[in-house]
């Protein structure tokens, strides 16, 4: 596992994050003159490359991380997301939230990580070249962190916990690629309470019948709240982590 008294040290099992996210994009329609609705779910797995830190047994603690996809899927233990839009002509409005707990239980040391994340945001196709959309996008997301954690051996408890609000810009792009088949990308940066969070994430869509769609993801997000000189403050909580996610993800639209 790792060492609660060190002031930086590996952080390995424990820090298994797979999975579940609302992993579908927001499903890709033809601007119209009437509202269009969608509402979805999916699955998502995760691979982590950077630090978290907290208040430790013997002060502050910055651990760190670096798992790939296979090593982050045994400590999965609840989940639940969605995602959804409402759309007319250039206009959508676009929310989501989604919750994650995951547990690690060793010889030594027990550890439960809740995540929750939430956004709301309004995106605008502003020009059309062919068959190529694009848009621009704000908004804000809220993120939730609360950790249990517990040295066995000598009975040390600690429940780091922070959130933060941060507003949301960022780029969109869509294209058809085949009937039925549409290719949609989007980069954002998101900035307030944290020091600064940079996002991409491309798609490919399939719309076998009318009112469904599904997809296939993958997303690249640089993550940063907190600042690791505070390693001395009685409530420390630094979390700067790279975070890849491939996702599969179902959506009902009308």
């Amino acid at each position: 596992m790792f060492a609660m008294d060190a002031k930086r040290t590996p952080l390995a099992a424990m820090m298994t994050l797979p999975l579940v996210l609302a992993a579908v994009s927001y499903a890709p329609v033809v601007a119209a003159d009437d509202w269009k609705f969608g509402l979805g779910t999916g699955l998502s797995s995760l691979a982590l490359d950077g630090d978290v830190g907290f208040v430790g047994e013997s002060g502050g603690v910055v651990a760190e991380i670096d798992l790939d996809n296979g090593d982050t899927a045994d400590m999965f233990e609840s989940a639940f997301g969605f995602v959804g839009f409402a759309r007319k002509g250039d206009w959508t409005i676009g929310f989501g939230y989604a919750t994650l707990t995951l547990e690690d239980d060793e010889s030594a040391f027990d550890a439960e990580w809740d995540r929750a994340k939430a956004h709301v945001e309004v995106e605008y196709n502003f020009a059309t070249t062919g068959n190529h959309r694009w848009g621009v996008l704000g908004g804000v997301q809220y993120t939730d962190h609360e950790w249990e954690l517990k040295n066995k051996t000598t009975g040390f408890k600690s429940e780091p916990e922070d959130d933060w609000t941060d507003a949301v810009v960022g780029l969109t792009h869509s294209v058809p690629i085949t009937e039925g088949w549409t290719w949609s990308n989007r980069a954002d940066y998101a900035f307030g309470d944290s020091e600064g969070s940079v996002g991409a994430k491309t798609s490919v869509n399939w719309r076998p019948l009318d009112n469904w769609v599904f997809s296939g993801s993958i997303a690249y997000y640089s993550i940063e709240y907190g600042d690791e000189g505070d390693i001395n403050d009685s409530d420390f909580y630094y979390y700067e982590v790279d975070e890849t996610a491939i996702g599969l993800g179902f959506m009902y639209t009308w």
